[in-house]
């Protein structure tokens, strides 16, 4: 008898994000060491394009392993709802993660100890953030 025509493969699965994420933010983290300011854009930039991180920190006495505080809140949020969008979606998801993010930050930072930072968003598709003069009343240490 002749063979059975072969079975065409399956459908291929439609393709979104499956899964929501999970938000958290540790407010004080940034204060447990210093940091170089110097090339903060370029760093990110490059750390992105790499893989490798170009961080540079120190504590008291420039030891890197001794922090200067260990006063940390970490904060929980309700996830981002990642799997309403599709896989052309993609930028409309980072946008809307990015805005979601500084929501959940400024909602807590009060609450947290922190009323004067700010959550600055850094990396390869982010102009630098002029740094000086009136602009830089506090000094930034939250970073994402």
């Amino acid at each position: 008898p002749p063979s059975p025509p072969p079975t065409p493969p399956p459908a291929p699965p439609k393709k979104s994000l499956k899964v929501d994420i999970i938000v958290a933010y540790s407010y004080g983290l940034n204060d447990m060491y210093r940091t170089l300011e110097w090339g903060r854009h370029w760093r990110a930039k490059t750390a992105q394009a790499t893989g490798v991180p170009l961080v540079w920190w120190w504590g008291p006495w420039l030891v890197n392993n001794v922090p200067y505080t260990e006063d940390v809140t970490v904060v929980t949020f309700d996830p981002f709802p990642a799997s309403k969008y599709g896989i052309h979606q993609v930028a409309q998801a980072h946008a809307d993660y990015c805005k979601y993010l500084h929501e959940c930050f400024e909602s807590r930072k009060v609450d947290a100890g922190y009323p004067h930072k700010r959550l600055e968003i850094i990396g390869r598709h982010t102009p630098p953030t002029p740094r000086g003069g009136a602009q830089r009343r506090h000094k930034v240490q939250s970073k994402l």
